[in-house]
């Protein structure tokens, strides 16, 4: 996930400005049933900021992300393949 507005400038062209803040998501999935590792990373430093177990029993499933100020990626894995 990444937080920035497009700009469009004359002698640049189009470019993406940086939105810092203070951001803590809740993303709803839709997972098959079973057993799920989920790692959210800070792209810039490539830092896992939490890593944790959850469990699907099917359909909907709410995670909640850690607080980060840019960018976000959420590397989610099951268990078992």
């Amino acid at each position: 996930m990444h937080h920035s507005f497009p700009r469009f400038g004359k002698w640049r062209g189009a470019y993406y400005e940086p939105n810092y803040g203070q951001y803590q998501p809740k993303l709803t999935l839709l997972l098959e049933k079973g057993d799920y590792t989920v790692t959210f990373i800070e792209p810039a430093t490539l830092a896992v900021l939490q890593e944790s177990k959850i469990e699907s029993t099917g359909g909907k499933t709410e995670i909640v992300c850690p607080m980060y100020t840019l960018d976000l990626a959420v590397k989610i894995i099951r268990q078992g393949e």
